[in-house]
């Protein structure tokens, strides 16, 4: 029988942030009442958005590429001993 995803699991990283917040919930010996982990998962997911000053609705795509050209931006400074 498939696994029954709530509605907001809609991307890999969400999917990954739910498994998790079922495993501490349940280590926590609160199996099945894992929301509270799931909304510290989305603070620290806006407080990282925030911090870069970008949108809260890029894709995980769109994260990614952004964060790949922030690191090639610092590797290149720091290559031209600029950083």
């Amino acid at each position: 029988m498939p696994l029954k995803l709530p509605k907001y699991v809609d991307t890999v990283r969400r999917l990954i942030y739910w498994q998790y917040a079922q495993l501490i919930a349940k280590a926590a010996g609160f199996a099945g009442s894992y929301g509270f982990v799931l909304s510290r998962y989305k603070k620290l997911d806006d407080a990282v958005l925030d911090a870069y000053g970008w949108h809260h609705d890029l894709t995980d795509d769109e994260i990614f590429e952004r964060l790949l050209a922030l690191n090639l931006e610092r590797t290149a400074g720091r290559e031209g001993g600029t950083a």
